[in-house]
């Protein structure tokens, strides 16, 4: 019950715009840049050029974050 209390109150904010705005504009500082390698393409190709220097391996997944509709996934990909 406190799980879903939870996640209901943490979604309500999520949903407000200027935790949105927030989120986006300091989301890679706060240490989603751990699992997001940046904002374009190039950013992923040169992560994942430089994991492979390492013999390590890479996925690039495209995230379209922020966007409510079909006509914004497309716009973003």
């Amino acid at each position: 019950m406190l799980t879903s209390l939870y996640r209901r109150g943490l979604l309500g904010v999520a949903g407000a715009a200027p935790v949105a705005r927030f989120v986006q504009e300091q989301g890679l500082k706060l240490g989603a840049n751990r699992f997001v390698a940046g904002e374009a393409l190039t950013d992923g190709l040169s992560a994942v050029a430089k994991l492979e220097q390492q013999g390590l391996h890479g996925i690039l997944d495209p995230l379209v974050e922020f966007v409510d509709n079909p006509e914004g996934v497309e716009r973003n990909m």
